[in-house]
């Protein structure tokens, strides 16, 4: 055995396989941690871009308003990033989401990773009776105005869907203090909006605008009944903005009542 006057230090083959084990563990943990922090830092940039080019519809935190919420574990026009990503370029035709040409690729999907990271903002904690929601429902007559399952009149929303649309938060707040509830068309005009007439004989007409242009409107009333009016032939013309023919609820249910009703509408998919 040649000497070289450098210590030999014999290292056991099982001593050997720990250490790349806990090496190859180390760098997983690395690798881990760079990819979480990763996606920590593109949630947190969407959720910035989200704010400036998204939450006036959407709600901060995505609980919608005059757009959907988006705090959804299911978003049924965005069942993949690919589709996502075509509604924030291009937007939707025929709804109110317009498309946004101020996002590149990386921003979007920023923005969509923020939008995803939102399933979990509602998930628990709330407890209603959807069974009894439908009951009350029904006897407050809210099919008077609203649709549910073929069942209803058109004076207002369809509420199909409502459950995937709309967060607890949302709905909740309609109940209570429904003009707070603003929809916009697609070209940002209001729609529901809310209007008193007064014909040339003095007859009150209130309701829901349908339609209207420079020289004419569309109504219907409170009975679900159409009007068709040229403007020059009225005496007046309100549009009421700070009410909704929507009334609060805030008084004849009780919050129990209130969140059962919730419920039922949540279990509207």
């Amino acid at each position: 055995m040649i000497n070289s006057g450098i210590p030999v230090v014999f290292i056991s083959v099982s001593f050997l396989l720990r250490l790349l084990k806990s090496t190859m563990f180390f760098t997983g943990l690395a690798v881990l941690a760079l990819h979480v922090n990763g996606q920590t830092s593109s949630i947190m940039k969407g959720k910035d871009l989200f704010t400036i080019h998204c939450s006036r519809c959407h709600g901060v935190q995505g609980g919608g308003g005059e757009g959907p919420a988006l705090n959804r574990p299911y978003l049924p026009r965005a069942t993949d990033n690919e589709t996502f990503a075509a509604i924030i370029e291009y937007g939707i035709p025929g709804t109110s989401m317009p498309g946004n040409w101020a996002l590149g690729p990386k921003d979007i999907t920023q923005v969509i990773a923020f939008v995803r990271s939102l399933s979990s903002v509602e998930k628990g904690g709330f407890t209603g009776n959807a069974v009894n929601g439908a009951v009350i429902f029904e006897k407050t007559g809210c099919l008077k105005c609203h649709s549910v399952n073929g069942k209803g009149t058109s004076l207002g929303p369809d509420l199909k869907g409502v459950g995937l649309r709309r967060s607890v938060s949302h709905i909740s707040e309609v109940l209570v203090t429904p003009a707070k509830s603003k929809i916009s068309d697609m070209d940002g005009f209001a729609v529901y909006q809310a209007v008193e007439l007064v014909t040339a004989d003095g007859t009150n007409i209130k309701g829901i605008r349908m339609n209207e242009d420079t020289y004419s409107i569309q109504v219907k009333d409170l009975n679900n009944k159409f009007y068709s009016f040229r403007k020059d032939k009225l005496k007046s013309v309100k549009r009421i903005t700070e009410e909704s023919i929507m009334p609060s609820f805030s008084q004849t249910l009780t919050n129990e009542e209130r969140r059962d009703v919730v419920a039922f509408l949540l279990n509207l998919k």
